[in-house]
This record gives C-alpha cells, sequence and structure tokens, in this order.
C-alpha cells in the first residue's frame, strides 16, 4: 500500500519474484492496510497447499464462501476430465468420489465434523432430481467426440451445482429444491458447453478440459 503507482507495483512484484526465484504471475501484491488482495492470497495458497483448506476455514470464516467455492471449482474440472472416458457407465463410481470428497472439504470448511459415508449421503441428497440428467450424460457419449464434450460439461455443472448446494446446507442449513437444482444445473451446463465447444470436435486432452473449465467458473460466484 505504500508503492505510489501500478507501473511501480509491476516492478516490485518483478524484483520479488526475482528474489523469490519464481516467475511474477506467482507473486500476489497484496496490503495490510485495507485487505486488498487478501482473497486472491488465501485462493493461492488453497491452490498450492489444498490440505489447508480447511485450516483457512477454521481461521477466516469470513472467507468460508471463497474457499468452497474454490473447493468446487477445482472438483468441477476434475469431473469433466473424467467424464471424457470412452465408454459409458465407467466414470459414474469415480464422479461419485469426487462429489463426495468435494461435500466432505466443504463440510471441513465449515467447521463441520462429517464421516466419508455422510458424505456420500449428502452427495446422494444433493443428486436428487439429477438422475434423468446423468442418464443424458452417460448416453451421450455413444454420439462419439461432441457427446464426450457435451458429458464434460454436464458432469463440472452438476459438481458445480453439488458443491453450492453443500455450502449452503453447511453455512445456513438451507437445502436447495431440486427443481432448483435442475434448473441450475441446465444454465450451468450450456454456459460451459459453449467454452468447451472452442476445443474443437476433437476429444480433448484431460489436462485441456481441466483448464477450460476452472477458467469458465472463474467469474461464477461463490455465494
Amino acid at each position: 500500500d505504500l508503492v505510489p503507482g501500478a507501473r511501480e507495483r509491476e516492478r516490485v512484484v518483478e524484483a520479488a519474484a526475482r528474489n523469490l526465484g519464481l516467475a511474477p504471475g506467482e507473486v500476489v501484491p497484496c496490503a495490510a492496510k485495507d485487505g486488498k488482495h487478501v482473497d486472491r492470497v488465501l485462493l493461492a495458497v488453497a491452490k498450492a497447499e489444498p490440505e489447508m483448506v480447511a485450516a483457512l476455514g477454521a481461521a477466516l470464516p469470513e472467507y468460508r464462501a471463497l474457499l468452497a467455492w474454490s473447493a468446487t471449482r477445482k472438483a468441477a474440472a476434475t469431473a469433466a476430465a473424467i467424464a471424457l472416458a470412452p465408454l459409458p457407465i465407467l466414470d459414474v463410481v469415480p464422479l461419485l468420489v469426487v462429489q463426495a470428497s468435494l461435500v466432505l472439504g466443504i463440510a471441513r470448511i465449515h467447521g463441520q465434523r462429517v464421516t466419508l459415508a455422510r458424505a456420500r449421503e449428502l452427495v446422494v441428497t444433493f443428486g436428487l432430481g439429477f438422475a434423468g440428467r446423468t442418464a443424458f450424460q452417460e448416453l451421450s457419449k455413444l454420439g462419439g467426440p461432441p457427446g464426450w464434450v457435451l458429458a464434460a460439461a454436464i458432469a463440472a455443472a452438476t459438481t458445480a451445482v453439488r458443491g453450492r448446494a453443500a455450502a449452503a446446507w453447511f453455512e445456513r442449513g438451507e437445502r436447495a429444491k431440486s427443481s432448483e437444482l435442475r434448473a441450475e444445473s441446465r444454465s450451468l451446463a450450456k454456459r460451459l458447453l459453449q467454452s468447451l465447444r472452442e476445443m474443437g470436435r476433437r476429444r480433448p486432452q484431460r489436462e485441456h478440459v481441466r483448464q477450460a473449465v476452472e477458467a469458465a467458473l472463474a467469474d461464477g460466484s461463490e455465494g
């Protein structure tokens, strides 16, 4: 907060990066005086050290929503990559594992004690109303590469919506209606599909899909 202008701040960041042996993009400037960019610091820590997310949530409860959304974005990106499996049904169990782990992580961020078994139960609870969309996700793969991209969009969307539902559950005790979850899932899947279509008709690499989904969800609401 003592550095006078944008150009000077860039020089300070570049100098810090050189001294630390990092790329300039890995240095997150922030101001301790007013807390500016503290959220960016927390997200950087959560990305670099995922096991610290629960501790951050406990220490900084006002940032729990941000941390929960960060975990949700990562899980949604992983779900999209899993959904690129070439055969139907093969991704059902891995997706459930990802989503159960997400619910468990969000519970920890909010200081809730939840077992993995309970997390799986909650995934099923949040998943009510998604049966038809899950079937569509599986059948879409039979149509070739465009279907794989569609499956990735749907898997990412349903995972993201479950993450939001879990955050609302643990933070406020709110349980969303199945109709609301279906509508949100459908809307988000369409938005993600637009982003993934830019990758072409050929089946994309999983890492590229992860990056595309995380970027598409970067502007999403964490609330």
